[in-house]
């Protein structure tokens, strides 16, 4: 046998030894694999779970938080809504009217502007310098809401159309007492009020008003109450 043919031996012998060694150790492999996963997988799953809880409380909190800056910045104000915007939009007037309208012989200490898209109808947001001075103009509009027309802010206008003073809520507690206001509407819930940039649900006589966070929140409350 010349050299050449041995060394071609050799290679095979080689090759087939390398496949075979690799195999085995890939069955091993898979081997162990189940192993360990039989050992283990429900303590890595149970980690898992406990990780993907803890990320999800973590961003409820960071949404509190959120919130709670949010309606910080808005306690003080309250919305008014649908008074058009006209050619020369007399905001300082308005709150003067609107001042009049509710008892007060001097308009409140405030600031007054529009917000979102400036094309017919725009929120015109009143800033009052305390949560107090917000709170008592609120408590007059509410002794007669349906009484607020634009012919009271813009005289001008002979309209008998409603306009409406609320309190500027958060996105998240917009949503919540939008949810809550049509559930009392259908009978599900006793009660809805706004106190302090939350909205306050009641949902039965012998219940206590109580603050939610999100729409799903207040669904998961309500399905353990019934």
């Amino acid at each position: 046998m010349d050299e050449k043919t041995k060394n071609d031996i050799i290679k095979q012998l080689t090759s087939a030894l390398t496949l075979n060694i690799n195999t085995q150790i890939g069955k091993e492999m898979e081997k162990l694999k189940e192993e360990l996963f039989s050992s283990f997988g429900s303590k890595i799953k149970a980690i898992e779970n406990s990780l993907s809880e803890s990320n999800n409380a973590i961003s409820h909190v960071g949404q509190k938080v959120d919130d709670i800056i949010e309606i910080n910045k808005r306690n003080q104000n309250l919305r008014l809504e649908r008074v058009p915007i006209l050619e020369k939009d007399d905001l300082a007037l308005y709150m003067k009217r609107l001042s009049g309208f509710l008892g007060y012989e001097r308009v409140p200490e405030h600031q007054i502007y529009r917000i979102g898209k400036h094309d017919k109808v725009s929120t015109i947001i009143i800033k009052f310098p305390t949560v107090f001075h917000k709170q008592e103009f609120f408590n007059r509009y509410l002794k007669k809401p349906k009484e607020l027309t634009l012919r009271i802010i813009i005289s001008s206008k002979q309209s008998d159309s409603r306009c409406f003073l609320s309190a500027d809520l958060c996105k998240s507690q917009y949503e919540i007492n939008k949810k809550a206001v049509k559930l009392m509407k259908e009978g599900q819930i006793k009660q809805v009020r706004v106190d302090h940039g939350y909205s306050m649900i009641k949902s039965s006589t012998n219940d206590t008003f109580k603050i939610f966070h999100s729409t799903k929140e207040l669904d998961d409350y309500l399905i353990k109450k019934t």
